[in-house]
């Protein structure tokens, strides 16, 4: 086959995949072309781009996952090849397809590999066939899986059957759960995937998730590039990748790396993919999926050999053999990835929708893949990841250690995250002894999510700067005559919270640099010089340290170094009984039942009228591709149903307004 020129290629997809396709494009001197939702036009993507057209605004059936009109972008825009990152149009075969039938090369599989691969029963039958080992499982319709369900397969997962990226999955321990997973997960699957197809796995204990980085030319040739750790996951949503997977031994690696190269083969695949397996603690392997596309974790696999991925993609589908710098590959060290999620771990990880206004990465021995600026608002449309943040080292201590260097020096303020949490699983024990699995976050939860605890000292250091920063911007409201009095003499004893503990101190003195307090017997001095928006240096007790702020609301103000943070406020914080709940259930405890998200109303359970009890399922809301039922707190009769299915909803707005009835006896 002649090879093909590309000289302009459509990136079908948005955000950090979109910079990351640029950046290669740039290298090789092929124009680009970017697409947007016209809420999303200042990321920085839209600018980096040689071209950028509008999708409009609307949901993705019209805008990223409207395939038609992202090929007539193309076209018209004189484009030779498409794009699709990961997500999105990348495993849709009707795409692939109708790509090449427009006159445009997919840089990825063929369509036929993408329509093999992307139905994970036909993918699963043609591992078993070649004998690569399969998770038990059955597939079919709801009610041929409720008939064919043999009760040695609970714990059973619940997937979709043309999907990936862990999005839609549920878990039932038995019958009972297992048509209500069923359902959700068609629903989900048909949103995210546009199929409600789905199939049931045995759910597998103890198993390491590892990835065999694949690549495969027109010509019969392929190869591996070695293997991604995979294991940590929530929700079966990677959080962290690794590669090498220095758990494997010899053996096993060469079991992997063969039965992947055997499927490749047997399928005729061609360009870039993934095939995955499961490892149980014996060692025996079971085939999960082949991904047919490029994967977010894709960036390890480049830092330990050396190869750029997209490049290779868009090598293979114009034409070209694989390239000699595979043949040569080699591992060089270790690398490691982490994902930050606009997510707050402290409330079951619901998802955080709200603007940024401050932000800040290291740039010294790290990659960060983002596209983020302050006043960019991460909304409820798209996921939920913020940032991938890759280091590499000599072997897995060195990157661990460069890991947790930059994990402390990212700032990402105004919005809830998962910056601790990450900070949390790098200094677990077992995770230091690599003794970690699939299960490894759901087990040690509890450990995974406790705060930061700052030292009494610290507390009062961080308390006295948001003071500072508090007491200059009130009395900047207040009359020049009364400031140059010194305002602060009106009013001497100050309480204020630090993440919810009050704090109390009698002002000495205050004026534009310096602060003195006394608290708990004892006066502190502390000079302050502006450095810079959301910056500033202090000095207390003679020690110089560079800390970054944000305002919140009603004055409140986040503070803090790095990934030791705290929230400051004058007000006294809501009672537990007015907050919202802390799990994914329970929405406010009120008789008006509030949003605890913000997101899309999927589903509404109840209507006017109905006598509900405490743990019913009221409603579902789809915010950053994950669903989340909000059930009823209390055993109740629905007055009134505030919002229909399809309606857009904010955190706090109300959704049903309820009438709380007596606890029902014997």
């Amino acid at each position: 086959m002649e090879l093909k020129t590309i000289r302009k290629v459509l990136i079908a997809n948005r955000s950090e995949m979109a910079r990351r396709i640029l950046r290669t494009l740039k290298r090789m001197e092929i124009s680009s072309v970017v697409v947007y939702n016209e809420s999303e036009k200042d990321l920085l993507y839209v600018h980096e781009a040689d071209e950028a057209v509008s999708l409009g605004t609307g949901p993705l059936s019209s805008t990223f996952l409207n395939g038609e009109k992202l090929l007539d972008i193309a076209c018209a825009s004189g484009c030779d090849a498409v794009h699709p990152g990961y997500g999105f149009l990348a495993e849709n075969s009707d795409f692939a397809r109708r790509c090449v039938e427009r006159g445009l090369l997919f840089i990825g599989p063929s369509d036929e590999n993408i329509r093999l691969m992307g139905d994970k029963t036909a993918a699963r039958e043609v591992a078993f066939r070649i004998g690569i080992p399969i998770i038990p499982g059955v597939h079919g319709s709801p009610e041929q899986i409720m008939d064919s369900m043999d009760d040695t397969l609970f714990p059973c997962l619940v997937k979709p059957a043309l999907g990936g990226g862990g999005k839609a999955m549920r878990v039932a321990g038995n019958r009972s759960e297992l048509l209500e997973a069923v359902e959700h997960t068609a629903r989900e699957s048909l949103a995210y995937f546009g199929n409600n197809q789905v199939f049931v796995e045995k759910q597998m204990h103890g198993c390491r998730h590892i990835e065999i980085q694949v690549l495969a030319d027109q010509y019969g040739h392929a190869a591996h590039l070695f293997e991604r750790e995979c294991s940590l996951q929530r929700r079966y949503q990677k959080v962290l990748e690794e590669a090498p997977a220095v758990s494997l031994t010899s053996a096993i690696r060469e079991k992997l790396y063969h039965d992947a190269l055997q499927l490749v083969r047997a399928i005729g695949y061609r360009n870039v993919g993934t095939v995955e397996f499961l490892v149980d603690s014996n060692g025996n392997h079971f085939f999960l999926e082949m991904n047919t596309r490029i994967q977010v974790e894709h960036p390890v696999t480049e830092m330990v050999t050396g190869i750029d991925l997209v490049q290779e993609q868009i090598r293979l589908a114009a034409g070209h053999p694989l390239s000699s710098d595979l043949k040569r590959a080699s591992l060089k060290g270790h690398a490691m990835e982490v994902r930050l999620y606009a997510e707050d771990p402290q409330r079951d990880f619901r998802p955080s929708v709200a603007t940024i206004t401050q932000l800040s990465f290291p740039l010294h021995s790290v990659r960060v893949e983002y596209d983020l600026q302050p006043g960019i608002e991460v909304g409820a449309a798209f996921d939920p990841l913020l940032a991938k943040v890759i280091v590499h080292g000599s072997n897995r201590e060195e990157t661990l250690m460069r890991m947790r260097e930059a994990l402390e020096k990212i700032s990402i303020q105004g919005l809830k995250h998962n910056q601790v949490f990450l900070w949390n699983v790098l200094h677990s024990r077992a995770f230091l002894d690599n003794r970690i699995n699939t299960s490894f976050i759901d087990q040690n939860l509890k450990e995974l999510t406790v705060p930061l605890t700052p030292t009494l000292e610290e507390k009062l250091h961080l308390g006295l700067v948001a003071l500072y920063l508090h007491w200059n911007r009130q009395t900047l409201s207040l009359p020049p005559a009364i400031r140059q009095l010194g305002a602060w003499k009106l009013q001497r004893n100050l309480t204020f919270w630090l993440n919810g503990e009050e704090q109390s101190v009698e002002i000495d003195h205050v004026d534009g640099r310096t602060l003195s307090v006394y608290h708990a017997n004892k006066i502190y001095n502390m000079e302050v010089t502006m450095h810079g928006r959301g910056k500033l240096m202090v000095c207390m007790q003679g020690i110089w340290r560079q800390l970054d702020y944000s305002w919140g609301e009603e004055d409140g103000i986040e503070i803090g170094q790095g990934i030791n943070r705290m929230q400051f406020t004058t007000r006294r914080p809501l009672t537990k009984r007015s907050q919202l709940n802390q799990t994914q259930t329970e929405s406010i405890f009120s008789d008006i039942l509030q949003a605890p998200i913000s997101g899309k109303l999927v589903k509404v359970y109840v209507t006017t009228g109905q006598k509900v009890h405490q743990g019913d399922r009221m409603l579902v809301i789809e915010s950053m591709k994950m669903e989340n039922e909000v059930r009823i707190p209390f055993n109740a009769v629905v007055q009134d149903v505030l919002y229909v299915e399809g309606g857009l909803v904010r955190e706090g707005q109300p959704l049903l307004r309820l009438a709380q009835v007596a606890d029902e006896q014997g």
